[in-house]
This record gives C-alpha cells, structure tokens and sequence, in this order.
C-alpha cells in the first residue's frame, strides 16, 4: 500500500471520525429532551417505530451504578455479605437464555419418554 493510499484512507477515516463525534452530540441531545418531555409520565413505556422500538425506562432514583464483576469478584467475601446485608449492594439474577433453552429442550425430550 502506498503513501497516498494510506493518506486517503487515513482521511476517510477521520471525516467518518468527526461524523461519529458530531451524530453523538446530536443523539444524547435528543435523548436529554425525551428524557424532559416524558418527566410526567409515571411509568415506562415503548415507542413503535418502523424499524425498531425504543424503551424510555423511568427509574425510581436518579441514582445508580453498575459494578464491575470481575472487580467485585476479587472483594472479600465478609466484605461482599456486608455490604448485602447492609443493602449498599442488591443482588439480582438473570438467565442464560442459551442454557435455559438446553435445559428445557431436555425436559421436553424426558416428558416424551
């Protein structure tokens, strides 16, 4: 590949860049005022679109944080039942859905025989 090549390569990569940077602003802009528009609605709620749905999700603290879990692995274990019990830390479950589907497609296949 030569010099040229690479310089116009380089360009269109950074015009796509400063496209990227400005559709962002533009996104979280849009995003503050629906955000201002739904501060009456007292649940969430979804928006049909053509091709997508969008999910306005109204949380009940302005408040919140996700942790890290490979970080909040390496914690003590006393400190982790601490701050459980102390309710600093909610635990929550989710399912696998790939295993799940395993998991039932075993049960249906015991239920046949």
């Amino acid at each position: 590949m030569d010099e040229r090549e690479i310089t116009k390569l380089s360009e269109e990569a950074f015009e796509i860049y400063k496209r990227i940077k400005s559709d962002t602003k533009k996104l979280n802009s849009i995003k503050e005022k629906i955000i201002e528009n739904s501060q009456g609605k007292n649940a969430s709620y979804k928006i049909q679109l053509k091709g997508t749905t969008i999910r306005v999700t109204k949380s009940r603290s302005d408040f919140s944080i996700r942790l890290n879990k490979t970080s909040f692995a390496k914690i003590d274990k006393e400190i982790k039942k601490e701050l459980v019990k102390k309710r600093i830390v909610k635990v929550t479950y989710g399912i696998n859905s790939s295993s799940y589907e395993e998991l039932l497609a075993v049960w249906s296949q015991l239920k046949l025989n």
